[in-house]
């Protein structure tokens, strides 16, 4: 399972909506992120949450990726509510560290 999936999974248990904006750009061999940055949009009674997801060994990239993103302040005037998801294995289980930017 992608870090996609387990955090569309886990924000679903929370009760939000979730769809991955995350795109494939044909011919060119890539992934897109909304606006360059967010792999998840989730939504939940007036919150919406953009999520962008990665393995733990990659959260502190990603995390800068998101904070010199000159979209970050445009997201957060809009009221949406931003965090990073970092995913590890440990002793067989799944663990998330999760912080908000």
């Amino acid at each position: 399972m992608t870090p996609n999936a387990r955090s569309a999974a886990l924000l679903r248990q929370e009760g939000y909506q979730v769809d991955i904006v995350e795109r494939w750009v044909v011919g060119a061999n890539i992934h897109r992120d909304l606006y360059g940055i967010f792999d998840l949009l989730a939504v939940c009674e007036g919150k919406t949450l953009a999520v962008q997801t990665t393995t733990s060994d990659h959260f502190a990239d990603r995390r800068r990726k998101v904070l010199e993103s000159p979209m970050l302040p445009r997201v957060k005037a809009a009221g949406w509510v931003v965090e990073i998801h970092g995913w590890s294995q440990r002793a067989g289980e799944w663990l998330i560290r999760r912080a908000s930017v």
